[in-house]
């Protein structure tokens, strides 16, 4: 079963990233913390840091550094009950070339079991402000799954593949849709934390010259 594993993640990676006239690539570290606060509730901490590398289009390709960001995210989410939570929060944005943003998060997810894996759901609602900037609404839904390499439990020490698209519909002066594709190879470190490695390729539906590729690193420190 293996081989079939590093098939998917192959084509996954090589239909939607490298077929596009125009984009970006860069690199993306995203560190994750999770401490419970109250009874029934978690605070989710993020930190994020990526940077626009390369670009390339029909004509040429360069190296650029264009976009530098720098995010603060933090959700309270509450504990799963019957496989569903919620969870409210804030992020913001410290754009180096550009205004900084500020970010409402409001959220709900849930888990449903087809055999032996786990299918999580997440509906995402936000809210961005930025100065001198339209204000943005995005409205998303996410799916994802983490899939043992090995058997069909996760042991510490082992490695896993975790595979998610999630849909955006972005209303920022009209309205357009971005579509996310996440590969990702993680490995189980302790009881709740892991290192994950892989591509994060987002494409928005209506202007094909938003296309960016992300190569991810993620901590997560619980």
């Amino acid at each position: 079963m293996l081989r079939y594993y590093w098939l998917l993640i192959f084509l996954l990676l090589l239909n939607p990233t490298f077929a596009q006239d125009q984009g970006f690539v860069g690199p993306l570290l995203n560190i994750n913390k999770s401490s419970k606060i109250f009874k029934n509730y978690n605070l989710k901490s993020n930190v994020e840091f990526r940077q626009r590398m390369f670009e390339w289009s029909e004509t040429e390709s360069a190296f650029n550094n264009s976009q530098q960001r720098a995010s603060f995210q933090t959700v309270l989410q509450s504990d799963r009950i019957n496989d569903f939570n919620h969870g409210f929060g804030a992020m913001y944005r410290l754009n180096y070339q550009s205004a900084n943003q500020f970010r409402l998060i409001q959220q709900i997810s849930f888990i449903n079991k087809i055999k032996d894996y786990n299918i999580g759901h997440r509906f995402r609602l936000d809210e961005t402000w930025r100065e001198n900037e339209d204000f943005i609404i995005r409205m998303r839904y996410r799916i994802s799954s983490q899939i043992a390499l090995r058997g069909q439990s996760l042991d510490i020490g082992e490695f896993y593949f975790k595979p998610s698209i999630e849909y955006l519909g972005i209303i920022e002066s009209g309205y357009s849709t971005e579509i996310r594709f996440l590969t990702m190879i993680g490995k189980k470190l302790k009881s709740e934390s892991k290192i994950e490695f892989g591509i994060d390729y987002r494409r928005n539906v209506n202007n094909f010259t938003r296309n960016t590729t992300w190569i991810s690193l993620q901590l997560y420190l619980n």
